[in-house]
């Protein structure tokens, strides 16, 4: 006997294979209610309303694949006991750049503008929020950074 697609056999509920019609209908439905997922561009003019409080439609935002992490931060100087000890100077040095290498493939730029601001932000994708980006601004602006 069949009764909502299952299969009684024998005091036994099998399901009744589907139809390729019917498959395909449970596909289309499936990815219909999958969440989508937030872009780069998307995150940050986000915040940025957020942020300043301006209107989401009259904030530009775009990626900056010209920038890194690595490019708003300042390398700090080492205590003077490291400096003073080549061996750990060395290792002090490597392990800040392998800080910057870090955050430079973790997280991704972009730079907004509206209501007379312009922000950059540095974005990434959670593990926990992965349709979501989460961005913060970068409150240190290098001279040589040009907004577009």
């Amino acid at each position: 006997m069949i009764a909502g697609g299952l299969l009684f056999v024998g005091g036994f509920r099998y399901l009744r294979p589907m139809k390729r019609l019917e498959c395909r209908g449970a596909i289309v439905v499936t990815l219909l209610a999958l969440p989508a997922c937030q872009g780069l561009v998307d995150g940050a003019q986000e915040q940025f309303s957020k942020d300043n409080t301006c209107p989401i439609e009259r904030v530009e935002a775009r990626a900056r694949a010209d920038l890194r992490p690595s490019s708003f931060k300042t390398q700090s100087k080492p205590p003077a006991a490291i400096a003073a000890d080549p061996d750990r100077l060395r290792m002090w040095e490597q392990k800040q750049q392998e800080a910057f290498a870090s955050s430079d493939r973790r997280y991704d730029i972009a730079e907004a503008h509206g209501c007379g601001k312009d922000t950059f932000y540095e974005c990434y994708r959670s593990s926990q929020h992965a349709s979501s980006m989460s961005c913060s601004s970068e409150s240190l602006v290098p001279p040589e950074i040009t907004h577009w």
